[in-house]
């Protein structure tokens, strides 16, 4: 009797997935009125589409597709273990940052693990479902979060001697103060650069603050409520 290819064999693998909506992208695309609005939109693409090359060479079998607004990337767990895990963490972290840092685009999303078939445009399984459900129904703000079968699978998952030039998952997952979850902390990008505008009152870091103060009194509630916590989370100070 012919064996029957088993999960592996037909790719549905345990991965870390993500599900990430990257919030006003339509409207920034819609809103299009010049060649330098045309070539942003071109360079975050490209930042997107180049976003595992740091990790090339314990990130070797990243997927992911932009759906709109949206980005659905996954990750298989292979042999070097938490170094896989921890790797993807620093990815989107990076992804946050850059694109908070240089185009002023927030990120919400949810990060799991479990089964998950992805190839090419075609994905389905049990860990995009809690990454999706995490990012529609639960972040609210412009945060990953880290479901709690991923924190659980880290706990447990084979420990490596792989070194790598970033955080571990551990250090990059931060506990909100708010409502207790747990999150991908990308502000540990940019501690050391952040501080030091904000002390030296640097232009770009006065504008952020400036666009921060202004959306938190925005008529619309939920903008409001995003730069609130936004707000909070990058500043040790009250803003106005």
């Amino acid at each position: 009797m012919e064996k029957k290819p088993g999960y592996k064999e037909l790719g549905y693998n345990n991965c870390f997935v993500a599900f990430l909506d990257i919030l006003g992208f339509s409207k920034k695309v819609d809103s299009i009125g010049s060649t330098q609005d045309f070539s942003e939109i071109k360079e975050i693409l490209e930042l997107i589409a180049n976003m595992g090359e740091q990790f090339k060479d314990i990130i070797n079998r990243l997927e992911y597709v932009t759906v709109s607004d949206s980005i659905i990337a996954s990750l298989p767990v292979n042999a070097l273990g938490e170094a896989t895990g921890s790797a993807f963490a620093n990815l989107l972290a990076i992804l946050q940052y850059d694109l908070y840092q240089k185009y002023n685009i927030l990120i919400r999303g949810g990060l799991s693990t479990g089964r998950m078939y992805h190839k090419d445009n075609l994905f389905f399984g049990n860990a995009f479902l809690r990454a999706y459900y995490l990012e529609s129904k639960i972040a609210i703000y412009p945060r990953i979060l880290i479901s709690k079968e991923c924190i659980r699978y880290m706990k447990y998952i084979k420990k490596t001697d792989v070194e790598y030039n970033e955080f571990s998952f551990n250090d990059l997952c931060a506990n909100d103060q708010g409502d207790g979850l747990v999150f991908i902390d990308f502000k540990k990008y940019g501690k050391e650069k952040w501080n030091n505008d904000l002390q030296v009152h640097c232009p770009e870091s006065l504008k952020r603050k400036q666009d921060i103060e202004n959306k938190m009194k925005d008529s619309d509630c939920k903008i409001a409520q995003k730069y609130k916590w936004l707000g909070k989370y990058i500043y040790p100070y009250p803003l106005n």
